[in-house]
This record gives C-alpha cells, structure tokens and sequence, in this order.
C-alpha cells in the first residue's frame, strides 16, 4: 500500500499527463494518490488539470484524494458562490 504526493501542478496538464503515464501502471485500489492543491494559475490548461484529476476520482486505479490549494481558494473569492466552494471530493 503506497501514498503519493502530487503538488503544484499550475494548468500544466501535459506535465501532469507525463507524471501519470509514469505513476499510474505501478498504483492499484489499495494505494493513494494525493493531490496537494494548486491545480490551476500560470499554465496553459487549468481546466484539464482539473478534469483529469476529477477523473481519476471517479474511475483511476487507486484511491484519489484532491486537496484545495491556495490558487483555488483565492479564485473562489471571486466566484459569485463562492461558500458553496467545495473540494473537488468531500472527505470520507
């Protein structure tokens, strides 16, 4: 059973893409992976990081936990809903 940290990712999708065509073979249902926030702010393509990770959720190979990072929280303040902001997946 392994636990791996994703962090800092910033809309860089195709770097994201490379890192889980490395983690994704080596992970199965008895593993984690950990996304620690800051999915979006700088790259290129914010919303397929967001889409990939909330993928995963939904059907990767392992448990998926996704984090709300700073960039997030500051983006939501300026979202008309910003209290019904939530992770990407409630906690357990």
């Amino acid at each position: 059973m392994s636990t791996v940290a994703v962090g800092d990712i910033h809309g860089n999708a195709a770097a994201l893409e490379n890192l889980l065509a490395a983690l994704l073979p080596e992970l199965d249902r008895e593993d984690t992976l950990v996304f620690l926030g800051d999915y979006i702010d700088r790259g290129p393509d914010s919303r397929g990081c967001v889409e990939r990770i909330v993928n995963l959720q939904q059907g990767g190979p392992c448990t998926v936990v996704a984090l709300l990072g700073n960039h997030a929280r500051a983006a939501s303040v300026h979202l008309p809903q910003a209290s019904t902001v939530r992770p990407l997946k409630p906690p357990l």
